[in-house]
């Protein structure tokens, strides 16, 4: 706590200079970390205010990652008041922003935080749409994984709403999409040690090291067998 009340007398000083106060981009940060550090005090309201403050100068600077970042504290401190409905806006305002700045990755951490809000605020219909939004962000990206999730998710709105047979689709979907990703990450690691231990064996025999590389393709022979390839098919070694 003495370190955060130290934070919160540095920054206002810095915030209050006439360097810092001409610069934009300085003040808005001064201002953004004084929010922060004040929610974490326990004083929302005011951490709203200083987030404010650092918003209209990020507008000034057109930095809209800040912005986006201004956006996300002002939701925390809204949710930390209670004030849920005020903290959707404020996310949905980060997604907006993220449109605008073609920021994927941001965009689906924050439609990820909206659909979350959303169900907290008991707008179930809502959080049903936005998960739709990032399940279609998910396929465009073809990330499996990310799309075995948002079903998962969707299917527990599903339930909320009474959907139980659709609910169940989305579930079963979600848990196949997530074993998939999960088999297909494990036969990229498999492949990656493969490679390696042939590049070893192949680098030894070209150097003239046959004993070496006899050693390697054993252990290439060895860890096929460990993973369940009789004698080593699949991997070129019989």
């Amino acid at each position: 706590s003495g370190d955060h009340k130290s934070a919160v007398a540095l920054l206002e000083a810095n915030l209050a200079t006439p360097e810092v106060q001409s610069d934009d981009y300085m003040a808005g940060i001064c201002a953004a970390l004084l929010g922060s550090e004040r929610r974490t005090l326990g004083n929302p309201g005011k951490a709203i205010e200083d987030a404010t403050t650092a918003l209209v100068r990020f507008e000034r600077a057109k930095d809209k990652g800040q912005q986006r970042s201004c956006h996300l504290e002002i939701a925390r401190s809204w949710e930390q008041l209670g004030k849920l409905e005020r903290a959707v806006e404020s996310y949905r305002s980060a997604v907006t922003l993220d449109e605008e700045g073609e920021l994927d990755a941001e965009r689906a951490q924050d439609l990820k935080s909206l659909a979350q809000m959303q169900e907290k605020a008991g707008d179930i219909p809502e959080a049903l749409k936005t998960w739709q939004e990032l399940l279609y962000q998910k396929e465009r990206e073809k990330d499996i994984f990310g799309q075995g999730e948002c079903r998962l998710k969707m299917a527990k709105v599903y339930k909320k709403l009474g959907n139980s047979a659709t609910a169940a689709e989305y579930r079963k979907e979600g848990q196949r999409l997530q074993e998939q990703a999960e088999h297909d990450m494990q036969g990229a690691n498999e492949s990656a040690v493969f490679n390696k231990l042939s590049d070893e064996a192949q680098q030894r025999l070209s150097s003239g090291d046959i004993s070496g590389a006899y050693k390697g393709y054993e252990a290439m022979l060895a860890e096929a067998r460990k993973r369940g390839f009789k004698n080593g098919m699949g991997f070129g070694l019989r």
